[in-house]
């Protein structure tokens, strides 16, 4: 009786631990589901189909900001099923943060600036021959400011935090493989950034397999959202200029 007893709790064990499993694969899709699938829509239907690129700041608005908070919503509201915090990712600050996310902003500047020396962008631009105009022009400077600096929190957020930071901790846990977890964000990068042309989606691929390699390593959240944060606010700028 004593032997059947554990068995039948083994057993039942076994069947909880594999719908815990199946529940928390559901929800890693879902999360990246919600939060890019507009983003994958434009790479597959738009670039593939259309033949011409995007830029990453061009049809931002209203609802794609909101649609960007719900994303977040629904990542918090996974952690907060499981009982986690963003601490959890390492999101939290320390000195040692900052210097780490200095030295990924300048190792990356290094790294993409050898790519861009090597590869000609004439190799990529077959697939880069039309660009979509962002629409009116005449839009006030108070406006462009305010919605590149909402795209650019936002971006922050769902690129690194989920599309990087989630990404590689959910794939990793669920595959026992750090490298597959890896392998997953820089396709998603791929696909994430293939609207704006193959060049630059070559080359954010190449930075978020650096920020997820980093983060499989050192568990670390906030280096790679300063990282980013850097990049992000210097493209802000340009964009301003223009």
């Amino acid at each position: 009786m004593q032997a059947e007893a554990i068995e039948s709790t083994t057993t039942s064990e076994s069947s909880e631990g594999s719908h815990d499993h199946k529940l928390r694969i559901f929800e890693l899709l879902l999360v990246i589901l919600i939060a890019f699938w507009p983003y994958v829509y434009y790479s597959l239907v738009i670039t593939l189909f259309a033949g011409h690129t995007v830029s990453p700041s061009t049809g931002y608005s209203t609802s794609g900001a909101i649609s960007d908070l719900f994303a977040f919503g629904v990542f918090m509201y996974v952690q907060f099923r499981h009982g986690r915090g963003l601490c959890y990712f390492g999101l939290s600050f320390s000195l040692k943060d900052i210097l780490s996310s200095v030295g990924l902003f300048i190792s990356i500047i290094i790294v993409a600036s050898v790519i861009f020396a090597l590869i000609p962008t004439s190799a990529f631009t077959r697939h880069a021959a039309e660009s979509v105009s962002s629409g009116n022009s005449s839009v006030d400077f108070a406006s462009r400011v305010v919605l590149l600096t909402i795209s650019a929190g936002l971006s922050v957020v769902n690129q690194v935090l989920i599309a990087c930071v989630y990404l590689v901790s959910e794939v990793a846990a669920l595959t026992r493989s750090k490298l597959l977890g890896v392998f997953a964000c820089g396709i998603l990068a791929a696909v994430l950034f293939l609207p704006a042309g193959l060049y630059i989606s070559f080359v954010m691929t190449a930075i978020f397999l650096g920020f997820a390699s980093y983060y499989a390593v050192a568990r670390r959240a906030t280096p790679l959202v300063l990282c980013y944060t850097y990049f992000v606010g210097l493209g802000l700028i340009i964009g301003l200029k223009r």
